[in-house]
């Protein structure tokens, strides 16, 4: 579980992975914490302009398609106001 862009970006320098693929392993394994009462949900995701989605950004991708499960109430990852945050950081736009 990450806690952090940061922490992600390390582990995915160790790893020579993009860091988009560890933040959405990640996400999917950990879930995101909602108010919707269903137990996966499944939406079209937008990224934010940052700087740590390089390979998106060379690839001009802008959109992706999750399924997350919404059962976990100790993930970092939360759904509020068609945004999805790790902790205090915008990932991207639902």
């Amino acid at each position: 579980m990450t806690k952090s862009f940061k922490i992600i970006n390390e582990l995915a320098s160790s790893y020579n992975l993009p860091f988009e693929d560890v933040l959405f392993i990640d996400l999917n394994r950990m879930g995101v914490i909602t108010d919707i009462n269903y137990e996966r949900i499944r939406f079209y995701f937008k990224i934010t302009e940052n700087t740590y989605f390089q390979l998106s950004k060379e690839l001009n991708i802008k959109r992706f398609f999750f399924a997350l499960p919404t059962h976990s109430n100790i993930s970092y990852y939360y759904l509020r106001d068609n945004s999805i945050y790790l902790k205090n950081e915008k990932i991207g736009e639902v």
